[in-house]
Protein backbone atom coordinates (compact mmCIF):
# COMPACT_ATOMS: atom_id res chain seq x y z
CA UNK A 1 0.00 0.00 0.00
CA UNK A 2 2.77 2.41 0.97
CA UNK A 3 4.83 1.30 -2.04
CA UNK A 4 1.90 2.32 -4.25
CA UNK A 5 2.00 5.80 -2.78
CA UNK A 6 -1.13 5.37 -0.67
CA UNK A 7 -1.01 6.78 2.83
CA UNK A 8 -2.58 4.62 5.57
CA UNK A 9 -4.94 6.33 8.00
CA UNK A 10 -6.06 5.46 11.52
CA UNK A 11 -8.64 2.95 10.28
CA UNK A 12 -6.02 1.18 8.18
CA UNK A 13 -3.63 0.84 11.10
CA UNK A 14 -6.41 -0.24 13.46
CA UNK A 15 -7.42 -3.01 11.06
CA UNK A 16 -3.84 -4.27 10.74
CA UNK A 17 -3.35 -4.14 14.51
CA UNK A 18 -6.52 -6.17 14.98
CA UNK A 19 -5.12 -8.83 12.65
CA UNK A 20 -1.83 -8.85 14.58
CA UNK A 21 -3.76 -9.22 17.84
CA UNK A 22 -5.83 -12.16 16.59
CA UNK A 23 -2.72 -13.92 15.27
CA UNK A 24 -0.63 -12.95 18.34
CA UNK A 25 2.21 -11.73 16.11
CA UNK A 26 3.77 -9.20 18.46
CA UNK A 27 6.88 -8.55 16.32
CA UNK A 28 4.76 -7.54 13.35
CA UNK A 29 2.59 -5.51 15.72
CA UNK A 30 5.64 -3.62 16.94
CA UNK A 31 6.67 -2.88 13.38
CA UNK A 32 3.21 -1.46 12.71
CA UNK A 33 3.47 0.56 15.93
CA UNK A 34 6.76 2.02 14.69
CA UNK A 35 5.11 2.95 11.39
CA UNK A 36 2.28 4.61 13.32
CA UNK A 37 4.81 6.78 15.17
CA UNK A 38 6.47 7.61 11.86
CA UNK A 39 3.10 8.76 10.51
CA UNK A 40 2.55 10.82 13.71
CA UNK A 41 -0.68 8.99 14.54
CA UNK A 42 0.42 7.67 17.93
CA UNK A 43 -2.00 9.97 19.80
CA UNK A 44 -5.08 8.86 17.88
CA UNK A 45 -7.63 7.38 20.32
CA UNK A 46 -8.80 4.79 17.80
CA UNK A 47 -5.26 3.56 17.19
CA UNK A 48 -4.32 3.61 20.87
CA UNK A 49 -7.30 1.40 21.69
CA UNK A 50 -6.12 -1.03 19.02
CA UNK A 51 -2.61 -0.97 20.48
CA UNK A 52 -4.01 -1.72 23.95
CA UNK A 53 -5.82 -4.71 22.50
CA UNK A 54 -2.91 -5.89 20.38
CA UNK A 55 -0.31 -5.86 23.15
CA UNK A 56 -2.71 -7.54 25.58
CA UNK A 57 -3.55 -10.38 23.19
CA UNK A 58 0.13 -10.81 22.39
CA UNK A 59 0.90 -11.35 26.08
CA UNK A 60 2.41 -7.96 26.94
CA UNK A 61 0.13 -6.33 29.51
CA UNK A 62 2.85 -3.88 30.51
CA UNK A 63 2.88 -2.21 27.09
CA UNK A 64 -0.90 -2.58 26.87
CA UNK A 65 -1.32 -0.56 30.07
CA UNK A 66 1.31 1.91 28.85
CA UNK A 67 -0.75 2.59 25.71
CA UNK A 68 -3.89 2.93 27.83
CA UNK A 69 -2.25 5.46 30.14
CA UNK A 70 -1.12 7.54 27.14
CA UNK A 71 -4.71 8.13 26.10
CA UNK A 72 -5.93 11.65 26.80
CA UNK A 73 -9.52 10.53 26.23
CA UNK A 74 -10.69 7.03 27.07
CA UNK A 75 -13.94 5.74 25.60
CA UNK A 76 -15.88 2.50 25.98
CA UNK A 77 -13.69 0.78 23.39
CA UNK A 78 -10.44 1.55 25.19
CA UNK A 79 -11.78 0.45 28.58
CA UNK A 80 -13.13 -2.73 27.04
CA UNK A 81 -9.76 -3.52 25.43
CA UNK A 82 -7.94 -3.14 28.74
CA UNK A 83 -10.44 -5.14 30.81
CA UNK A 84 -10.47 -7.93 28.22
CA UNK A 85 -6.69 -7.95 28.34
CA UNK A 86 -6.66 -8.56 32.07
CA UNK A 87 -9.35 -11.18 31.57
CA UNK A 88 -7.17 -12.97 29.03
CA UNK A 89 -4.30 -13.04 31.52
CA UNK A 90 -6.50 -14.15 34.43
CA UNK A 91 -5.79 -11.01 36.48
CA UNK A 92 -9.26 -10.85 37.98
CA UNK A 93 -8.55 -8.36 40.77
CA UNK A 94 -6.89 -5.85 38.45
CA UNK A 95 -9.61 -6.29 35.85
CA UNK A 96 -12.32 -5.67 38.43
CA UNK A 97 -10.44 -2.62 39.65
CA UNK A 98 -10.46 -1.02 36.21
CA UNK A 99 -14.08 -2.03 35.64
CA UNK A 100 -15.08 -0.28 38.86
CA UNK A 101 -12.87 2.71 38.04
CA UNK A 102 -14.61 3.09 34.70
CA UNK A 103 -18.03 3.21 36.34
CA UNK A 104 -17.32 4.93 39.66
CA UNK A 105 -14.64 7.46 38.73
CA UNK A 106 -15.21 8.15 35.04
CA UNK A 107 -19.00 7.64 35.20
CA UNK A 108 -19.07 5.54 32.04
CA UNK A 109 -22.03 3.19 31.78
CA UNK A 110 -20.78 -0.34 31.01
CA UNK A 111 -22.08 -1.91 27.84
CA UNK A 112 -22.59 -5.60 27.07
CA UNK A 113 -19.04 -5.81 25.74
CA UNK A 114 -17.67 -4.81 29.15
CA UNK A 115 -19.92 -7.24 30.98
CA UNK A 116 -18.80 -9.97 28.59
CA UNK A 117 -15.19 -9.32 29.56
CA UNK A 118 -16.09 -9.48 33.24
CA UNK A 119 -17.93 -12.77 32.72
CA UNK A 120 -14.82 -14.10 31.01
CA UNK A 121 -12.64 -12.76 33.82
CA UNK A 122 -14.72 -14.29 36.61
CA UNK A 123 -15.42 -17.53 34.75
CA UNK A 124 -11.72 -18.19 34.15
CA UNK A 125 -10.69 -17.71 37.77
CA UNK A 126 -13.67 -18.19 40.07
CA UNK A 127 -15.88 -20.63 38.23
CA UNK A 128 -19.21 -20.86 36.48
CA UNK A 129 -21.45 -20.31 39.49
CA UNK A 130 -19.91 -16.96 40.42
CA UNK A 131 -19.98 -15.92 36.77
CA UNK A 132 -23.68 -16.84 36.62
CA UNK A 133 -24.29 -14.81 39.75
CA UNK A 134 -22.59 -11.83 38.10
CA UNK A 135 -24.81 -12.25 35.03
CA UNK A 136 -27.94 -12.37 37.19
CA UNK A 137 -27.02 -9.00 38.71
CA UNK A 138 -26.35 -7.27 35.39
CA UNK A 139 -28.64 -4.31 34.66
CA UNK A 140 -28.69 -5.39 31.00
CA UNK A 141 -30.19 -8.58 29.61
CA UNK A 142 -27.54 -11.12 28.68
CA UNK A 143 -27.18 -11.70 24.94
CA UNK A 144 -25.67 -14.59 22.99
CA UNK A 145 -22.16 -13.18 23.40
CA UNK A 146 -22.48 -13.28 27.19
CA UNK A 147 -23.64 -16.90 27.19
CA UNK A 148 -20.98 -18.01 24.71
CA UNK A 149 -18.36 -16.27 26.80
CA UNK A 150 -19.52 -18.15 29.85
CA UNK A 151 -19.40 -21.48 28.02
CA UNK A 152 -15.89 -20.85 26.75
CA UNK A 153 -14.44 -19.77 30.10
CA UNK A 154 -15.80 -22.38 32.47
CA UNK A 155 -12.87 -24.71 31.83
CA UNK A 156 -15.49 -27.45 31.65
CA UNK A 157 -13.25 -30.00 29.97
CA UNK A 158 -10.66 -29.77 32.71
CA UNK A 159 -13.10 -30.46 35.55
CA UNK A 160 -15.63 -32.67 33.76
CA UNK A 161 -18.65 -30.52 34.64
CA UNK A 162 -20.72 -31.40 31.59
CA UNK A 163 -23.93 -31.05 33.62
CA UNK A 164 -23.26 -27.32 33.80
CA UNK A 165 -22.68 -27.23 30.05
CA UNK A 166 -26.02 -28.90 29.40
CA UNK A 167 -27.78 -26.45 31.70
CA UNK A 168 -26.20 -23.46 30.00
CA UNK A 169 -27.03 -24.77 26.52
CA UNK A 170 -30.62 -25.32 27.63
CA UNK A 171 -30.78 -21.73 28.89
CA UNK A 172 -29.42 -20.52 25.55
CA UNK A 173 -32.01 -22.53 23.60
CA UNK A 174 -34.81 -21.20 25.79
CA UNK A 175 -33.59 -17.69 25.04
CA UNK A 176 -33.65 -18.41 21.31
CA UNK A 177 -29.87 -18.32 21.02
CA UNK A 178 -27.82 -20.63 18.84
CA UNK A 179 -24.20 -21.66 19.17
CA UNK A 180 -22.07 -20.61 16.22
CA UNK A 181 -20.21 -23.48 14.53
CA UNK A 182 -16.57 -23.94 15.46
CA UNK A 183 -13.97 -22.59 13.05
CA UNK A 184 -10.32 -23.37 12.48
CA UNK A 185 -7.81 -22.18 9.94
CA UNK A 186 -4.39 -23.05 8.60
CA UNK A 187 -1.87 -21.16 6.47
CA UNK A 188 -0.44 -23.10 3.52
CA UNK A 189 2.02 -21.43 1.15
CA UNK A 190 1.01 -17.93 2.30
CA UNK A 191 -2.67 -18.70 1.73
CA UNK A 192 -5.14 -18.92 4.62
CA UNK A 193 -7.71 -21.75 4.59
CA UNK A 194 -10.68 -21.59 6.98
CA UNK A 195 -12.88 -24.52 7.97
CA UNK A 196 -16.26 -24.51 9.70
CA UNK A 197 -17.80 -27.53 11.40
CA UNK A 198 -19.80 -29.43 8.77
CA UNK A 199 -18.86 -26.92 6.08
CA UNK A 200 -18.24 -28.24 2.56
CA UNK A 201 -17.79 -24.92 0.80
CA UNK A 202 -14.04 -25.34 0.40
CA UNK A 203 -13.19 -25.97 -3.28
CA UNK A 204 -11.29 -29.14 -2.32
CA UNK A 205 -13.79 -30.36 0.27
CA UNK A 206 -14.35 -33.71 -1.48
CA UNK A 207 -10.64 -34.40 -1.46
CA UNK A 208 -10.36 -33.31 2.18
CA UNK A 209 -13.22 -35.50 3.37
CA UNK A 210 -11.94 -38.43 1.33
CA UNK A 211 -8.56 -38.13 3.02
CA UNK A 212 -10.31 -37.83 6.39
CA UNK A 213 -12.18 -41.08 5.72
CA UNK A 214 -8.86 -42.75 4.91
CA UNK A 215 -7.36 -41.57 8.20
CA UNK A 216 -10.38 -42.77 10.17
CA UNK A 217 -10.10 -46.13 8.42
CA UNK A 218 -6.42 -46.40 9.34
CA UNK A 219 -7.22 -45.55 12.97
CA UNK A 220 -9.83 -48.29 13.08
CA UNK A 221 -7.40 -50.72 11.46
CA UNK A 222 -4.89 -50.21 14.27
CA UNK A 223 -7.81 -50.45 16.72
CA UNK A 224 -7.32 -46.92 17.99
CA UNK A 225 -9.86 -45.99 20.65
CA UNK A 226 -10.54 -42.26 21.16
CA UNK A 227 -10.62 -40.98 24.72
CA UNK A 228 -14.21 -39.81 25.25
CA UNK A 229 -13.83 -38.93 28.92
CA UNK A 230 -13.57 -35.25 28.03
CA UNK A 231 -16.45 -35.22 25.55
CA UNK A 232 -20.01 -34.22 26.48
CA UNK A 233 -22.57 -37.02 26.42
CA UNK A 234 -24.63 -35.41 23.66
CA UNK A 235 -21.55 -35.28 21.41
CA UNK A 236 -20.79 -38.95 22.03
CA UNK A 237 -24.37 -39.85 21.14
CA UNK A 238 -24.23 -37.76 17.94
CA UNK A 239 -20.91 -39.21 16.70
CA UNK A 240 -21.46 -43.01 16.66
CA UNK A 241 -19.13 -43.51 13.69
CA UNK A 242 -16.13 -42.05 15.48
CA UNK A 243 -16.94 -43.46 18.90
CA UNK A 244 -17.95 -46.94 17.77
CA UNK A 245 -15.60 -49.85 17.52
CA UNK A 246 -15.98 -49.95 13.78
Amino acid sequence: MINLGLKPDNFTFATILDACANLATIELGRQIHAQIIKEKLQKDVFILSSLVDMYAKCGNMQDSLLMFNKMALRDHVSWNALICGYSLHGLVDVGEQYFNTMTDHYKLQPQLEHYSCMVDLIGRTRGVHEALEFISKMPLEADDVIWRTLLSTCKIQEVGRWTDVSKLRKMMRQSGLKKEPGCSWIEVKNEMHAFLVGDKAHPRSEEIYARLDELIGEMKWIEYQPDVDFLPLDFVEQEPIWISNG
